[in-house]
């Protein structure tokens, strides 16, 4: 459910205003095909020299409160509480990591044996005390080749060097992905 737009941004819902037992999958599902399609749409316009254009996706799953929001003649059917508000704050945080689409803690437990998903790190958003982990889904576990898998486990054995203060480590091997991708992709 395309639920508004505010300026450049689109906020949508999914298990509202129906029901889902599928409604993080078919949001990270349409966060990854949206993602694609927009890298399709910036190598055509690339082609055709015009300016290109992106996006981030910040997509958290969890209880909101749904319906009639507002007073008088001015209600608007929404979604509100601390849910959407991490979900905002998610929408920001791509472009650090150098993705698209990054999802929740709480969103990868409901989705983690559909996607092939990549621990990018740890944070704090305003309105959450604890840091939790942030995800960079890839696709569909049964669509994932052998590049994406080498990235998500190389990438995952420097975090864990990261996290370990062998900052010397993660370094060499976040160096090194980029080119074993690279290499992987181009031959």
């Amino acid at each position: 459910y395309v639920d508004k737009f505010i300026g450049d941004a689109v906020m949508a819902i999914w298990g509202a205003p129906v029901d889902s037992r599928y409604h993080a999958v078919n949001a990270v599902d349409a966060g990854i095909r949206i993602s694609q399609r927009i890298r399709e749409k910036q190598e055509e316009d690339r082609a055709a020299g015009k300016p290109e254009f992106g996006i981030k996706i910040g997509i958290n799953t969890g209880s909101a409160i749904v319906g009639n929001v507002g007073a008088g003649g001015r209600l608007n059917y929404t979604a509100v509480g601390k849910t959407v508000n991490i979900a905002a704050r998610l929408e920001n945080v791509p472009t650090t990591y150098g993705c698209t689409v990054i999802v929740s803690e709480d969103t990868a437990k409901e989705v983690g044996s559909e996607f092939l998903l990549n621990e990018v790190d740890r944070i704090t958003v305003h309105g959450k005390k604890m840091p939790f982990s942030i995800y960079q889904p890839f696709c569909k576990k049964e669509e994932a080749g052998e590049v994406e898998q080498l990235y998500c486990k190389q990438y995952g054995e420097a975090l864990r060097y990261y996290r370990a203060d062998d900052f010397s480590k993660a370094a060499e091997l976040w160096d090194t992905l980029y080119e074993e991708v690279l290499k992987k992709t181009s031959g």
